[in-house]
């Protein structure tokens, strides 16, 4: 595992643009699987998650994004169609799963409820992590072993 985070979307909260994260990843080669659990109740109203199924099958030229948006770049869309998009609604432990090249998005959260969603992300031995935020960094070992030794490895705690 290489790293989790949540995903906290107060009422007000920014839109997320329409991207693909292996635009943002320090990865080589960039291939990631990503669990996005839902920790709170995630519906259109608080800013569920927007998928466009069939688009992990193309690389999504990226722009900056404008000053309304959450991040600095998003997807080109140019290249999107969003009339495919599917809004993923979710009770809390629900999770979806995806790829690094999967175009998602959430819209601003317009409801008076957060909503929470914990982002785990896994790689494979063959991906290295190249440390751009965190020389110590190491990820940790869901199974098997690492033949590739490309990465710092660590055991999960056992007290």
């Amino acid at each position: 595992m290489w790293r989790t985070n949540f995903f906290i979307k107060e009422p007000g909260a920014k839109e997320i643009p329409w991207h693909q994260d292996h635009n943002y990843w320090p990865l080589e080669p960039p291939i990631i699987s990503s669990a996005w659990i839902a920790i709170d109740e995630s519906t259109v109203e608080n800013s569920c998650l927007q998928v466009i199924p069939g688009s992990h099958r193309k690389t999504l030229p990226h722009i900056k994004a404008g000053e309304s948006m959450a991040f600095a770049e998003m997807g080109d869309p140019d290249y999107l169609d969003l009339h495919q998009a599917v809004n993923l609604e979710m009770k809390p432990g629900e999770f979806i799963l995806f790829n690094e090249r999967t175009v998602h998005h959430s819209e601003p959260n317009r409801s008076q409820k957060r909503r929470i969603g914990l982002a785990v992300r896994v790689v494979v031995p063959i991906v290295k992590v190249l440390t751009w935020d965190s020389p110590e960094h190491a990820l940790l070992q869901i199974s098997g072993r690492d033949p590739m030794g490309l990465n710092t490895v660590t055991q999960p705690p056992l007290d």
